[in-house]
């Protein structure tokens, strides 16, 4: 298993230096067999970006992840920042 950074696989970037900083430690990770090589574990990086951006009172998102295809993901964070 490997990592790749989160910002070279989605886009835009994070506006907040400190959450862009997060966002970087975040990683992709690559499952083991021959047959699911690309098979991309999305769920727990979207959660860690989703910290990073409450942690960093960013309103909105629109993020493009690569992976076999393209999954875009549009969102408003408001609701989130308001359960915390």
């Amino acid at each position: 298993m490997f990592g790749k950074p989160l910002t070279s696989l989605a886009f835009p970037v994070l506006k907040n230096p400190w959450a862009q900083d997060i966002a970087k430690r975040a990683t992709f990770r690559k499952a083991g067999s021959n047959h699911h090589r690309n098979k991309i574990e999305i769920s727990s990086i979207l959660l860690k970006l989703a910290a990073a951006m409450m942690a960093a009172f960013v309103d909105s998102i629109c993020v493009v992840i690569i992976a076999r295809g393209k999954l875009s993901l549009n969102g408003n964070l408001e609701g989130l920042r308001n359960i915390h």
